[in-house]
């Protein structure tokens, strides 16, 4: 996402952002016993999860509602996915869901919500390349600049880069 604010450009990592927005958002509502909003699906998405993942899955699943699945066990490896985060599309649902698993101890310490929230958000962050309507870089970035620590991923890497006009002009 490229924008102009102030006298300066920024290039912003649209993945990297909603990152930052997801694993906040998801971090105060766990922190604050709180449910992030889902939506109930029409049709429920039945995922074959791996056996390697489905102890975490299992371990998590409380967790998991709090941040917006529903899911039921459906026999063996399968699982239904009965209602997901609002902010999901309907077709990345079950992919963040296994990403979420997949993810799960990527994120280093012990804080046990720190690591949900990271794992969320990575599971569920719109990914780098995905094209954005004008509407949703607007949001993504009034996000972002309305959050405490805008400036890098809970992994702590860069977000945005911030490029003066006077700079811009200089290269040209």
């Amino acid at each position: 996402i490229v924008c102009e604010s102030g006298n300066s450009v920024l290039f912003i990592d649209q993945n990297a952002a909603h990152k930052r927005i997801l694993f906040e958002k998801a971090l105060t509502s766990l922190q604050n016993d709180k449910n992030l909003e889902s939506q109930e699906l029409l049709f429920p998405e039945t995922i074959e999860v791996p056996h390697h993942l489905t102890p975490i899955l299992e371990e998590q699943c409380p967790n998991l509602k709090k941040l917006g699945f529903h899911l039921e066990h459906f026999g063996g490896i399968s699982w239904q996915i009965r209602g997901a985060p609002i902010h999901l599309p309907s077709k990345f649902i079950g992919r963040a869901l296994i990403k979420f698993l997949e993810s799960f101890d990527d994120f280093g310490g012990n804080n046990n919500f720190q690591r949900l929230a990271f794992s969320w958000a990575k599971g569920s962050a719109i990914q780098s390349g995905t094209e954005l309507s004008q509407d949703e870089m607007k949001f993504i970035v009034s996000e972002l600049l309305s959050l405490q620590n805008p400036y890098e991923t809970p992994q702590g890497g860069k977000i945005f880069m911030k490029m003066s006009v006077e700079d811009i002009k200089r290269w040209f």
